[in-house]
């Protein structure tokens, strides 16, 4: 099983802030799994973000999504978000890493 996550960062034109994501845990149990994040600003202004994520077991296909928004985070702050999700399968093990991180304004 492997975590993907997408983040997704909006801006205004100028100086922005620069998102990182940390999975922080990951405990699968059965058919659901549990996962924290940490979401650090690591740019020069405050700024939004929505992390989209998805779980895919050994064959690549999807068994599971989430997502969740921070708003306002200020430059140089984190913030921890955790969630619990049912999957499409059932599993006792997997992987959680960060995969891919893109830009709203990249659409």
């Amino acid at each position: 099983m492997t975590l993907i996550v997408l983040l997704r960062v909006r801006h205004d034109k100028g100086e922005q802030a620069e998102f990182v994501v940390d999975v922080t845990a990951c405990q699968f149990h059965g058919s659901s799994v549990a996962v924290s994040l940490s979401i650090r600003n690591d740019g020069p202004v405050a700024g939004s973000a929505r992390v989209e994520w998805e779980y895919r077991d050994a064959r690549g296909k999807v068994v599971g999504k989430d997502a969740t928004t921070v708003s306002d985070t200020a430059a140089g702050a984190t913030v921890r978000r955790a969630t619990t999700t049912s999957l499409d399968i059932t599993t006792a093990a997997g992987t959680c890493e960060v995969t891919s991180v893109g830009d709203l304004n990249a659409r």
